[in-house]
């Protein structure tokens, strides 16, 4: 995916980072090369030394993450104080961690009913919400207003995960610029405590 391709490329050229890739490839087995892992790391000793786990269009499943994965993951989260990245994709794999350990890590309810997510013809923004005007992950600039500037001059999008609701305890920091549901727009960016770490 561009997601995956985009932030591999930007940590890989970060000198502060040292970055490690897990690439699943449906039906043509794992992906190699420079920094990508043979597997996931089995045991707490092996997980211990990642800060951020980076999840994106991958779930529990044949060829994929196992139960013991997601276990290892939520205890680093919990216990460690790193964090966990979800980046949903289309092919809707996030679901498949509803009906695992990492289900209580999710900030947000999910829409079952749409494991693809939601496609537009028109272009849609992320809206910052008051949270996330004030946040440090959507601060590009020290100032509000310049940095409210630069967030509508990104661009814009045409897919996102279906999301009903963001669950109690998290902290929207943006939302969909055009869709709606009964509980208000909907949320894309959320951030949520989970134990010491964060989701």
């Amino acid at each position: 995916r561009w997601e995956y391709r985009y932030l591999r490329n930007a940590l890989e050229r970060d000198p502060g980072v040292e970055m490690h890739s897990l690439l699943f490839h449906p039906e043509i087995g794992m992906g190699g090369g420079k920094d990508y892992l043979s597997a996931f790391p089995n045991t707490k000793e092996q997980i211990s030394s990642y800060d951020v786990i980076f999840l994106g269009d991958v779930g529990i499943g044949d060829n994929e993450l196992t139960e013991e994965n997601a276990k290892l993951i939520k205890g680093l989260v919990e216990q460690q104080s790193s964090g966990l990245i979800f980046l949903p994709g289309r092919r809707g794999r996030e679901l498949t961690f509803l009906k695992s350990p990492l289900a209580d890590l999710y900030p947000v309810v999910l829409d079952e009913k749409k494991p693809q997510g939601t496609g537009l013809q028109n272009e849609s923004q992320l809206l910052l919400s008051s949270m996330g005007k004030r946040h440090l992950l959507t601060r590009f600039d020290a100032d509000e207003n310049r940095n409210d500037e630069l967030w509508k001059l990104l661009p814009g999008f045409y897919w996102s995960a279906a999301v009903e609701k963001s669950r109690p305890g998290s902290d929207v920091l943006a939302v969909h610029s055009s869709l709606r549901n009964s509980f208000g727009r909907l949320p894309l960016l959320v951030t949520r405590a989970a134990g010491t770490g964060k989701v």
